[in-house]
């Protein structure tokens, strides 16, 4: 019975410990595109973690990995998203996986965002085997 309760209190512990450890997403990017690393990751918190709670209806803490790829455009910015958030409840209490979603951002400076290019851009995201469209919560 000892070992259950150690295992119980330590699985406790950790989660506390993820969410003290999350960081608001303009961290990752700012990792990323001001301070040079090739990539950045982990457990979000803030606005977007309170969003995707919202939409998602999912207890877990999402997490992210921001990367940098090929600008095409001068003086701007371009970074991979790929945000992920576990165990999304079906409207039957079920668990109909977890949501991948990957977009694509472009910073420019003011006024130097290329005509046609969207800030965020929606690359793809699924729940589960599904596609995220299919889903209305």
């Amino acid at each position: 019975m000892k070992k259950i309760v150690t295992v119980f209190l330590c699985a406790g512990a950790c989660m506390l410990s993820l969410r003290a450890l999350a960081v608001e997403p303009k961290a990752l990017i700012s990792a990323v595109v001001e301070q040079g690393q090739p990539y950045a990751e982990g457990p979000i918190t803030g606005a977007m973690a309170t969003m995707l709670a919202q939409q998602t209806h999912s207890q877990a803490v999402p997490f992210m990995r921001i990367e940098r790829l090929v600008s095409n455009y001068p003086d701007c910015s371009v970074v991979g998203s790929t945000t992920r958030v576990a165990d999304i409840p079906s409207k039957q209490g079920g668990n109909e996986g977890e949501l991948v979603m990957v977009s694509k951002l472009t910073f420019c400076p003011p006024g130097k965002l290329p005509a046609g290019v969207h800030a965020n851009e929606v690359v793809s995201c699924s729940i589960g085997v599904k596609d995220c469209a299919q889903f209305a919560k």
